[in-house]
């Protein structure tokens, strides 16, 4: 099992937050490092963002996307009728 499938499971018990240390006890098998460069993985990706040391919130599927980027998918008509 992969970091991102246990925050999928997670997501759909609807457990939102998890800390780095919980992490650390589920894969026991893997280093430090690698469990945090997973995790920085997943940040970047949008998928999870660190709220405080060491604690991070899932982020849902339809708040990935934000700020200009969101508009990049709407047609050009959808825009020009937002900015009226």
């Amino acid at each position: 099992m992969s970091l991102n499938d246990l925050i999928k499971v997670q997501e759909q018990r609807g457990i939102t937050t998890f800390s780095f240390q919980q992490i650390r006890c589920v894969f026991t098998e893997r280093s430090e490092k690698t469990l945090k460069t997973d995790i920085n993985r997943l940040t970047l990706s949008k998928r999870i963002q660190n709220v405080y040391k060491g604690f991070y919130v899932i982020i849902p599927t339809q708040y990935q996307l934000k700020g200009w980027d969101c508009f990049l998918l709407l047609p050009y008509t959808d825009l020009h009728t937002r900015e009226q």
